[in-house]
């Protein structure tokens, strides 16, 4: 019976594979240990019966193929491209197919986090061909838009302004899918992304937290060296704060005292605030905390609609200079991210 047993396991396993086993004694003892005649012979005979079945699914194929190499050459050649030609035209179906499943997941699901992820395998081509789908349906839906009007000014136009509407918040959903694609490409890339969080009257929040700290201007300084060049990640100093409204709030600790808050978001590290530690009380410090939350919120969406343009990295290095200026090293050329 224990035989028996062995040997349906052995059959059950080989029915569930899609391939040629082309070393069927090798195959067989890593599937089963010190077997006995009667296993050897029924565990070869499936192997047998599994590479049978594997030829046969493939004859079809290589049946039109020999016929292919049989014909006369011209004919061969016409036909092997009327062959290779079918086979992109199958292939183009199954995408287009795809396609039509992603752009209907777009119109009737949430446009949320869950969704992103659904759409997270589409290549950049694919993107583009979903992008230009719906920019056609904007083309038509504000033709008939402007015909209905002509034709009656009087006419209900709500269906298709709200057509119009999905069809913008579509592509909308498509190009933050393109922006989160770019902020996440590698982790090098990631760790160089270092953002001083701007405040709206053309400063940093950190120049603002400096400057209540001038007698230690040249430990700052070399502070500031390492969040410029990323050091600061690579060490142990760091504590991820748990407990707030993010929990991508960190806190590097320096040990001289000073602390650095700073955030994590879509692959950019945003610079909030510098304290000093041993000055503060405990209740003090979870105020710096919540601070620093209120800092990255309030610069979030500019920094994110901006990332991509040069002029934004020009003003991260210029705010970046004012900070090098105070702590009195006027010699600093370089640019943050690079």
């Amino acid at each position: 019976m224990e035989d028996i047993t062995r040997i349906e396991k052995f059959e059950k396993e080989i029915s569930n594979i899609s391939y040629f086993i082309d070393t069927p004694i090798s195959y067989l003892y890593d599937h089963i240990e010190s077997p006995t005649n009667l296993e050897v012979i029924e565990c070869l005979r499936a192997i047998i019966y599994n590479n049978q079945a594997y030829l046969e699914s493939k004859a079809s194929e290589i049946s039109k193929l020999r016929d292919l190499i049989n014909i006369p050459f011209q004919s061969n050649k016409t036909e092997v491209k009327e062959f290779l030609s079918n086979q992109e035209e199958l292939k183009q179906e199954k995408k287009q197919k795809d396609l039509s499943d992603y752009i209907k997941l777009i119109l009737f699901s949430e446009l949320n986090e869950e969704t992103s992820k659904k759409l997270s395998s589409l290549s950049k081509e694919d993107k583009i061909s979903i992008k230009l789908h719906f920019l056609k349906l904007i083309n038509e839906t504000k033709k008939a838009i402007k015909e209905s009007i002509l034709k009656n000014p009087f006419e209900d136009i709500r269906k298709l302004q709200s057509d119009l509407s999905i069809y913008e918040l579509a592509i909308e959903f498509i190009r933050e899918l393109d922006m989160e694609e770019l902020l996440v490409e590698s982790q090098e890339e990631q760790l160089s992304r270092i953002i001083f969080a701007p405040t709206t009257h053309n400063t940093t929040h950190i120049f603002d937290d400096i400057i209540n700290y001038k007698e230690n201007k040249k430990e700052i300084k070399n502070i500031i060296d390492k969040l410029v060049d990323g050091y600061f990640l690579q060490t142990k100093d760091i504590k991820s704060i748990e407990g707030l409204k993010t929990s991508n709030l960190y806190e590097y600790r320096h040990p001289n005292g000073i602390r650095i808050l700073y955030v994590v978001h879509k692959g950019l590290i945003f610079i909030c605030s510098l304290f000093y530690k041993d000055k503060q009380k405990s209740t003090k410090i979870e105020s710096y905390y919540e601070d620093a939350i209120k800092r990255f919120n309030s610069c979030k969406d500019y920094v994110l609609d901006n990332y991509a343009n040069p002029d934004f990295y020009i003003e991260q290095d210029e705010l970046l200079g004012q900070i090098y200026s105070f702590v009195d090293d006027l010699s600093y050329s370089k640019k943050v991210g690079e």
